[in-house]
């Protein structure tokens, strides 16, 4: 991952403006036209005219090599794409499941019972550079890519928080078996922020929670909800289906241990 490449998308180098180089070319056009009148008037080039035209003709000179630098280095610049940015990420989900199953040291043998859960989105809440694109879509440069895996007792769940422009990592991985899962969700939650030109606007972005038997919650934010509809109900009835399975078990139980 390019990181310096990456921090010019956030913190771009601002073009360099011609106007002043302009205005030295209309003021040297001027005092070189000033300086030829007086000329003419006087029936020669005395030295009042001959400083005017020498000082125009330099800052004509000036303002035209001064246009063609700006030019030249506006044309060089760096310009990071949104588009740019997105396939940073998109390469980074790529490479995402590998490096959960290995934290978690399952193989895919072991998550058949539903297709695995993995989403990302980005993390404005831990300090790290922001922008609002061309596209007007918010962004970070910190990004959190969550994934659920589910093997025959547990959900198993990985969480890698990296940033975009500096190699820090941070991981989480936890471990929920099916009896414990209390309830999942999703909602849309809504934050205010200043666009591009400072003007105020709302921006939403769906959260996953799950809540466990400990009265604790997992919070997860993600882009595309449409995306990741189908596979968060078979999550949804693959709960149902464990938890069904383990209250035959323990009624089955309980009535073995009756006298």
């Amino acid at each position: 991952m390019d990181y310096e490449r990456n921090k010019l998308y956030f913190n771009p180098i601002p073009a360099q403006d011609t106007g002043g180089a302009t205005i030295a070319i209309i003021v040297g056009v001027i005092m070189v036209g000033i300086g030829i009148v007086l000329a003419v008037d006087s029936g020669s080039m005395e030295t009042a005219s001959i400083i005017l035209v020498a000082i125009g003709l330099l800052a004509v000179i000036f303002g035209c090599f001064s246009i063609s630098s700006t030019n030249q280095f506006n044309k060089d610049r760096i310009i990071v794409t949104d588009g740019e940015i997105d396939n940073v990420v998109t390469f980074c989900m790529s490479e995402f499941t590998a490096q959960a199953l290995d934290k978690l040291g399952l193989d895919d043998s072991q998550i058949k019972e539903a297709p695995p859960i993995e989403f990302w989105g980005y993390n404005f809440d831990s300090g790290g550079l922001e922008k609002v694109g061309e596209d007007e879509i918010r962004r970070s440069s910190n990004v959190a890519i969550s994934g659920f895996y589910f093997s025959d007792k547990a959900i198993h769940y990985y969480c890698r928080d990296i940033s975009l422009v500096s190699d820090v990592v941070s991981e989480r991985t936890e471990e929920y078996f099916y009896n414990d899962v209390v309830s999942i969700k999703t909602d849309t939650v809504e934050e205010k922020y200043k666009d591009r030109v400072g003007k105020e606007k709302t921006y939403k972005y769906d959260c996953f929670m799950l809540c466990n038997a400990g009265n604790e919650t997992l919070k997860c934010s993600f882009r595309n909800f449409h995306k990741t509809k189908e596979t968060l109900n078979a999550m949804r009835n693959l709960l149902k289906e464990k938890k069904s399975g383990i209250d035959v078990i323990i009624e089955l139980l309980k009535k073995s241990k009756a006298p």
